[in-house]
């Protein structure tokens, strides 16, 4: 009996997985089930305890082998995990050129068939269970196989492949890219193909170096990481909504693969790129490194798709069928809660707004003057923070090199979730709207660059649901001659009048929806003016104008520019 015991308890026990980097990377799930003769009293024989005890020990060699081997493998990789949680401290995964595996421990794939799970989503991107991702040599192309275990199988997963091939076989487009081409080629995409009489387990028995990937694992490619407003727009709200749509949010083990792209854009990547890793328990860059040192990457669960945009070309204010509708927001929320952001400065009750604190809270995002052709910049910057002090408290957001990534990326995430009017010059600084909290407004301050036909910051303002300003600097700006915008005193004083005047139909409006729990502002179908005739700050009127017309269909556009919507509908 006490045999019959220590059997139970080793068949419901978990193999300890190995540790990289201090971290437990995977583990091997064992069986639940009781010992004992089906449908008898649970009682086993000295014999068939015998057999039983024997075929423990030899699962317990094998996985002992399995185990050596890959310990022996993530010797050559360099990876360093943690996961934030309520503010500790994580780690980005970094992967040398001769990884070799850096994957979990291979579980139980159930039938070890592929599968496409069904969603509404499929447009951007498919969901796929049990497939290897295969480098081929030349020029046929890389290779995503379809398995197929029995015949039964056979026409559905093949439907799949079909689904995959039509849909997204290219979603990738290599930005910018800087691999040397002696090195391999940029992943751009994969043909499936259905293997048959197969499974994902016996495809990896059969190549020996392919390495498999638990949990999920999304894999897209880091555009222009370099960039605030890139990195939020181009690359990483698109990853997460992707994240959220395909309920990947709450798995056990969530991995992001990053093409190569620019790895010159991807070694400057801005502080607020760090973000990502308190969302992911691995982040693994460049795919093709390992793709082409192992030949197979295979995944038990894997996000696969274009590189959705949020901003550009959607038709009216969040897309068909509403998808982006709460997505921004949300993404938000979850970023302030990996990093210990207290949810309440997101969530602030509009009818408490601007009563326990007099002074709205102003963040300016400094842009100061660089030499003598920079033109997006205020040259006396410094008076027309001073003038806006005398109503607001200002606090300045600036990056300090010096300090270290995490303190910076905390510091931003904690100034922007108390910010009521974000304000800066046209460009990447602005990216910040994203972690605007519900109450606050932005003000895009334009020069002499664009000002009459960029509207991305628009666009962005409306995904988060907030009020957008125009400061038209270059309109009142003196010594034109001269890069930078130069102001006089009486305009810095009357841009934080009119300022104040806005923020207080701000906090009225918020108020009056709150006391009636309705929507009423118009449907958005207005247009956001082009031009300001007798004023330098747009009014309250036209803070929500976020749409425009198009001439062929009438329907109301999100546009990146005025006037050129149906060639960002195409998109």
């Amino acid at each position: 009996m006490a045999w019959t015991k220590g059997a139970r308890r080793l068949l419901k026990r978990r193999i300890p997985p190995p540790r990289v980097g201090g971290k437990l990377t995977a583990g091997v799930k064992g069986v639940n089930e009781g010992v004992g003769n089906p449908g008898g009293s649970g009682k086993v024989s000295y014999s068939s305890c015998r057999v039983l005890v024997g075929a423990i020990l030899i699962l317990l060699v094998l996985a002992s082998s399995r185990q050596f081997a890959i310990l022996f493998n993530l010797g050559k990789v360099q990876s360093m995990r943690s996961r934030v949680s309520g503010g500790s401290v994580n780690v980005i995964a970094s992967v040398n050129a001769n990884v070799n595996a850096t994957a979990d421990i291979p579980t139980s794939s159930g039938t070890g068939g592929t599968t496409l799970e069904t969603s509404k989503f499929q447009d951007d991107f498919l969901v796929l269970r049990n497939v290897c991702l295969t480098r081929m040599k030349g020029n046929d192309g890389d290779i995503m196989h379809f398995f197929s275990p029995a015949l039964d199988d056979e026409h559905e997963v093949q439907r799949s492949a079909d689904v995959f091939n039509k849909k997204h076989p290219k979603p990738f487009k290599a930005w910018d890219s800087d691999i040397p081409p002696s090195l391999y080629p940029p992943l751009y995409g994969a043909h499936a193909k259905l293997v048959v009489n197969s499974t994902i387990d016996s495809w990896m028995n059969l190549h020996n170096k392919s390495i498999l990937m638990n949990g999920t694992t999304i894999v897209v490619e880091p555009h222009h990481p370099d960039n605030n407003f890139h990195l939020h727009n181009d690359f990483m709200i698109g990853l997460l909504y992707k994240v959220m749509k395909s309920e990947s949010r709450h798995v056990d083990t969530l991995r992001l693969y990053l093409a190569h792209g620019s790895k010159t854009r991807y070694n400057k990547r801005v502080v607020a790129y760090d973000a990502l890793n308190s969302l992911f328990d691995e982040i693994l860059y460049p795919l093709e490194d390992v793709l082409t040192n192992n030949g197979s990457v295979c995944f038990n669960r894997l996000v696969w798709g274009k590189l959705i945009v949020p901003y550009y070309g959607e038709i009216g204010r969040f897309g068909a069928d509403n998808k982006w509708k709460g997505v921004v927001p949300q993404i938000r929320d979850w970023i302030f809660e990996a990093h210990g952001i207290a949810r309440e400065s997101t969530q602030r009750a509009p009818d408490k707004l601007n009563r326990t604190k007099q002074r709205p809270k102003v963040t300016w995002i400094d842009r100061p003057c660089l030499g003598n052709t920079d033109s997006r910049c205020i040259r006396n910057e410094a008076q027309i923070i001073s003038s806006l002090s005398s109503r607001f408290d200002v606090e300045v957001l600036s990056f300090n090199r010096e300090n270290a990534r995490s303190h910076q990326l905390h510091k931003m995430l904690s100034i922007m979730s108390e910010t009521d009017v974000l304000i800066g010059m046209h460009g990447a600084g602005l990216g910040h709207i994203a972690y605007l909290p519900p109450t606050a407004i932005v003000v895009e301050i334009k020069g002499n660059n664009n000002r009459h036909r960029l509207k991305i910051f628009l666009n962005m303002a409306s995904k988060q649901d907030i009020g957008y300003y125009l400061f038209d600097a270059q309109k009142v700006a003196t010594d034109r001659a001269n890069p930078g915008v130069l102001l006089t005193d009486a305009h810095m004083h009357r841009f934080a009048d009119d300022l104040w005047a806005v923020w207080n139909l701000e906090v009225k409006r918020r108020v009056e929806i709150e006391k009636n729990n309705t929507y009423h502002d118009l449907l958005n179908k207005c247009l956001f003016p082009q031009y300001l005739s007798d004023t330098i700050l747009s009014s309250f009127n036209v803070s929500r104008c976020y749409l425009e017309q198009t001439m062929l269909t009438r329907k109301w556009y999100q546009c990146t520019h005025y006037n050129d919507c149906p060639n960002n509908i195409a998109r």
